[in-house]
């Protein structure tokens, strides 16, 4: 709105020398009536008047345009971060590393608890998580599972030849068609013998009719023996069929092995990473013993000594960080018309005895609620607090200058 009302007094300034200027063209004594014929030249004039006045004007409009500064007289220094550091377990104890006015940094030691027992403990599953692990890497119980069951295998496929080979012969009746045709042909010849002896005593000799008796009892028994090796073919099919079924289950035995042996494996396997979750929970165990800083500050007040017992939630040591504060002061509603989250901040304490220091910061937090009373609202900045000294304290009084842009 003042922008606006500026540019418009700038205007009718510009117009008014315009007229000032434009007016000493017109000779002296020239009727109104013969103005018309100079109106084109007076409009030429007038324009770039106009123009001219208004390209000198500008430049000092925009020279003007700075930021607002919001003055914030109380305003008080607060802390950002402070924590009660609790015991994450029970136990005694034994070593307090930090006192009072120390400054530490996040993960810092601040308290350590006994941790005999736990260093103990986690010793030993790492021990477990070992065996647990070579047991896992092993895998000699599988291969020697698998190779019995390529053993049996082979075992049952010569059992099955062995069994084709005796069913073939118990099926055979060759030799034993054989043996008894020869059986009958030498009884055929030894009564032929008889025969001929009977009627030419002299025809065959006693000794020839002795051999062709031989003959006759040898077929005869060369029949039985046929008879005795079939029998024993069938016998010897029933046999390997015991033993191709035996081999059968031993088969099935070790392919059941097998699949113990995997599953043993396996077992194995989540019994190593079960290992390894019980060493992590060790491991976390011995550490939360070790009482640390959470964050970058100072030890203002330690709860407890050394040798007491805590138990988990105990205050032992609180800390503050004080290397950025917070800045909390009141700013009038009305001007509120820009949104100052982000806006530049120059804060400025005294310090007693050292005199003035001035910090800047950026606006963190406008609140969205308006006093009903003082029509304040509540914000805050953060600074950083110049160090190594940390010369700003919380709790401090400090004045706080607001850049906020139009």
């Amino acid at each position: 709105m003042d922008r606006s009302s500026d540019r418009w007094t700038s205007l009718s300034a510009a117009l008014a020398v315009a007229g000032v200027r434009c007016s000493r063209i017109l000779p002296e004594g020239v009727p109104q009536r013969s103005s018309k014929a100079w109106r084109p030249a007076l409009l030429v004039c007038l324009a770039s008047v106009v123009v001219g006045s208004l390209g000198a004007v500008e430049p000092t409009c925009s020279a003007t345009d700075k930021p607002r500064i919001i003055k914030v007289e109380s305003a008080y220094l607060r802390l950002i971060d402070q924590v009660d550091v609790p015991a994450q377990a029970a136990g005694v104890l034994s070593r307090i590393p930090v006192r009072e006015g120390a400054l530490v940094k996040e993960d810092d030691l601040l308290v350590q608890l006994d941790d005999v027992d736990a260093g103990l403990a986690l010793e030993r599953a790492r021990f477990d998580l070992e065996i647990a692990r070579t047991l896992a890497d092993s895998q000699a119980r599988v291969e020697g599972a698998r190779t019995a069951v390529a053993e049996a295998g082979a075992a049952e496929e010569k059992a099955r030849f062995e069994l084709d080979i005796s069913r073939k012969k118990a099926e055979s009746n060759i030799a034993l068609r054989y043996s008894r045709k020869a059986a009958a042909l030498a009884e055929s010849e030894l009564q032929r013998a008889h025969t001929a002896r009977k009627e030419f005593r002299d025809s065959v000799s006693q000794n020839e009719v002795e051999h062709l008796q031989l003959a006759s009892d040898k077929a005869r028994l060369d029949v039985e023996q046929a008879e005795q090796d079939v029998q024993t073919a069938g016998l010897t099919r029933q046999v390997k069929q015991s033993e191709v079924a035996a081999l059968e289950l031993a088969v099935k035995r070790r392919e059941l092995e097998l699949k113990q042996a995997l599953e043993g494996a396996q077992i194995a396997a989540i019994t190593q990473r079960v290992k390894d979750q019980d060493v992590t929970v060790a491991q976390r165990d011995l550490d939360r013993r070790g009482i640390k800083s959470p964050l970058r500050g100072i030890v203002v007040q330690i709860f407890r000594r050394k040798g007491e017992w805590v138990e988990p939630g105990d205050k032992v040591v609180r800390v503050v960080r004080i290397d950025r504060l917070r800045v909390e002061g009141f700013v009038a509603a009305r001007d509120l018309h820009r949104d100052l989250h982000g806006a530049a901040v120059t804060v400025t304490a005294t310090l007693p005895g050292k005199g003035q220091v001035e910090v800047r910061g950026k606006i963190v937090f406008v609140s969205p609620e308006i006093d009903a009373v003082t029509q304040q609202v509540l914000v805050w900045a953060e600074v950083d607090n110049p160090g190594p000294q940390f010369t700003l304290r919380p709790g401090m009084k400090a004045a706080m200058a607001v850049e906020s842009p139009d």
